[in-house]
């Protein structure tokens, strides 16, 4: 297994482990001590169904998803498409992740004409 370290702006929150990267699109993840602090800020689906039950919606502080960050087991950021954390208990959470999966790593040999030069019409 693989582990990967959630941050949130540069604090480490939760870590999320896979055998393969693209087994991370939807993974439960191992709450750090900070995770704690940012719990009432994800949205909650438990929350959700108890609030449908009492009639009270009270919608969590909103996190922005560039404020999440992957990290490899070196440290060094990987680059998302999607990072977000869900509350999905009062002592559990999933992480929703996923990569561009149609980058290239060679880049594209762009070829160019000059202006002009095929296109001009002679001139008499």
């Amino acid at each position: 297994m693989t582990r990967w370290t959630i941050t949130h702006r540069g604090v480490p929150v939760a870590v999320v482990e896979a055998a393969a990267p693209d087994q991370l699109g939807a993974v439960a993840v191992h709450p750090l001590p900070a995770f704690e602090a940012l719990r009432p800020a994800l949205p909650g689906v438990w929350r959700d169904a108890e609030d449908a039950a009492t009639g009270v919606h009270t919608p969590p502080a909103a996190i922005a998803s560039d404020d999440l960050e992957l990290r490899d087991q070196r440290g060094a950021a990987v680059p998302t498409t999607r990072l977000e954390l869900v509350a999905t208990g009062p002592r559990s959470a999933v992480a929703f992740i996923g990569f561009d999966t149609a980058a290239a790593h060679v880049g594209a040999r762009v070829g160019t004409r000059p202006r002009g030069a095929a296109d001009a019409t002679p001139q008499t």
